[in-house]
C-alpha cells in the first residue's frame, strides 16, 4: 500500500512524537540520542567516501550530472537506488562499485533501464568475494563468450564449464584468510 504525502508527513510526526515521549524515560533518552548520533556519523562517513570516489573518477561533475536522462523519472529512480545502496552501511565495502555503476549508468545510454536496475540488485545481493570470483571467471572465458561485436567461429561450441577445472584455476588466486577461514 502506497502512502500519500500527507500520510507520510503524519507518520513522520508520529515517529517524532513517540521518540520524544520515549526520551523522557530515564536512561532511554541517552540511548536514543546516542543511536541518533551513531546513525548520523555513519551517514556522514559514507557520504564523504562516496564523494571521494566520485572526485577520483569524474573530472567534470556538471557534465555528468547534467545528463538529460537524469531528469527523467527513470534516471531519478536509478540514481536514487544507486545512491541509496552506496550510503547503506551494510554495503560499505561495495561503495566504489556503486559509484562506478552510477557513472556508467548515466553515460551508457544503450543499456536498458531494467538491465541497469537488475545490475544494481545483483551488486546489492552478491558478496564482495563472489563478485571477485565472477570477475575472474569472466576474464577466463572472455575469449569464448559470444556477444555483440565479438567474432566467434560458428563451428565452435559454447564454452563448457568444468567446475573442478575452474576451482583449480582460481584456487591459487585466493588466500584462505580472505574467506574467513
Amino acid at each position: 500500500m502506497e502512502l500519500t504525502d500527507r500520510e507520510k508527513d503524519l507518520l513522520s510526526a508520529l515517529k517524532g512524537t513517540t521518540k520524544s515521549a520515549l526520551s523522557l524515560v530515564p536512561g532511554l533518552g541517552q540511548a536514543i540520542a546516542g543511536y541518533d548520533a551513531y546513525r548520523q556519523s555513519q551517514f556522514e562517513r559514507n557520504l564523504l567516501k562516496v564523494i571521494n570516489f566520485l572526485q577520483d573518477k569524474v573530472q567534470d561533475f556538471e557534465a555528468l550530472f547534467s545528463n538529460e536522462w537524469l531528469k527523467t523519472e527513470e534516471g531519478q529512480q536509478f540514481s536514487w537506488k544507486v545512491l541509496n545502496s552506496a550510503f547503506d552501511s551494510q554495503l560499505e565495502d561495495k561503495q566504489e562499485l556503486f559509484v562506478n555503476v552510477l557513472i556508467n549508468g548515466v553515460k551508457e545510454t544503450d543499456i536498458q533501464y531494467l538491465e541497469k536496475l537488475k545490475f544494481v540488485d545483483m551488486l546489492r545481493h552478491l558478496s564482495g568475494f563472489s563478485l571477485v570470483v565472477l570477475a575472474n571467471m569472466h576474464e577466463m572465458f572472455l575469449s569464448q563468450v559470444r556477444g555483440p561485436g565479438r567474432r566467434v567461429s560458428p563451428t565452435t561450441a559454447f564454452p563448457l564449464v568444468d567446475p573442478e577445472g575452474i576451482a583449480k584455476k582460481l584456487s591459487h588466486k585466493y588466500d584462505s584468510c580472505c574467506f574467513g577461514q
